[in-house]
């Protein structure tokens, strides 16, 4: 059973420097599409200007990866996320995203509006799913979020720097600053918490994918 995965953008009409956004956006679904190879059924595309992004998965695991990664790189600004399971029909042979549909693609939608509605950043529509697990997740996507909206453009680059190097030193050594200050700035952005939120949305996502495909 396939996976849609669909994004829009929060607070489109603020964005003004929209042709540098779109730049930036363009980088970033690139820069995604090749971080998570064999994850894909249709890589993930922009389905309407630089308001909507929309893809397929093969498996649900890394979803919440996907809307992490992308977040943090056209950050501050932020799409909210929906994930919805079933069919596939319409426009796998094109390869682009933009034009698939499918049950799977309906319930994306209707758990992105309500993502909209309820003013949460990541939401699930995946039938026989828990409603405990879907709120538990949904919740901790949330706290996740809100750490993200606190920070200062330096935590955001130490925070994509930690992600990338072995050790905080590394870090330190990038930026030329000392390790105690890159300690307390990924602190104060709440990346250890962050991580393991992440993590654990992984671990259930991978749950749910053999439960669905058993």
């Amino acid at each position: 059973m396939p996976f849609a995965l669909i994004a829009d953008l929060e607070d489109s009409r603020q964005v003004t420097e929209r042709r540098a956004f779109a730049g930036k956006l363009r980088s970033a679904l690139g820069e995604i599409a090749r971080a998570f190879p064999g994850q894909w059924m249709v890589p993930i595309t922009n389905a309407k200007g630089i308001d909507e992004l929309s893809a397929a998965l093969i498996r649900p695991d890394c979803a919440f990866d996907v809307a992490v990664a992308l977040n943090e790189l056209v950050w501050p600004e932020r799409f909210r996320w929906a994930l919805g399971s079933g069919t596939i029909d319409i426009g796998l042979e094109t390869g682009d995203a933009g034009n698939l549909d499918g049950s799977a693609f309906h319930r994306a939608a209707d758990a992105l509006r309500r993502a909209k509605a309820e003013r949460l950043p990541f939401t699930l529509a995946i039938p026989g799913l828990e409603p405990g697990s879907q709120a538990l997740i949904e919740a901790a996507a949330l706290a996740h979020a809100e750490f993200m909206a606190d920070w200062s453009q330096r935590q955001r680059e130490f925070v994509h720097a930690a992600r990338n190097s072995e050790t905080q030193l590394a870090v330190a050594a990038q930026f030329h600053v000392s390790a105690q200050t890159v300690s307390q700035s990924l602190m104060r952005a709440g990346f250890g918490t962050m991580r393991r939120i992440e993590i654990a949305i992984h671990s259930r996502l991978n749950e749910i994918g053999a439960e669905v495909l058993a």
